[in-house]
């Protein structure tokens, strides 16, 4: 049996559960992150295959700026809209 050190015997001091527990909300926090990353990146490449697209000749080896990227794509759906009108 691993002993706390304090001589009682206890396989675990009072602490030990505290920083279990919390080492537990961090890794489903960091897992939470990483999902969003993975959902955001994926997005982005999908607007960037668009963007792409649209001139493949001068943007294909090319990425837009975020902000740019995101004016483009909803200018993209107002154009859509302008075409088909709202769904």
């Amino acid at each position: 049996m691993i002993g706390t050190g304090d001589g009682s015997g206890n396989s675990f001091a009072h602490g030990d559960c505290y920083r279990a527990r919390e080492l537990t909300l961090v890794r489903e926090e960091l897992a939470d992150y990483e999902r969003l990353f993975d959902l955001q990146w994926a997005a982005d490449q999908r607007a960037i295959k668009l963007w792409q697209a649209e001139d493949p000749e001068g943007r294909k080896l090319r990425w837009p700026d975020r902000a740019n990227l995101v004016v483009w794509l909803l200018e993209e759906a107002d154009r859509y809209r302008e075409k088909y009108g709202e769904l």
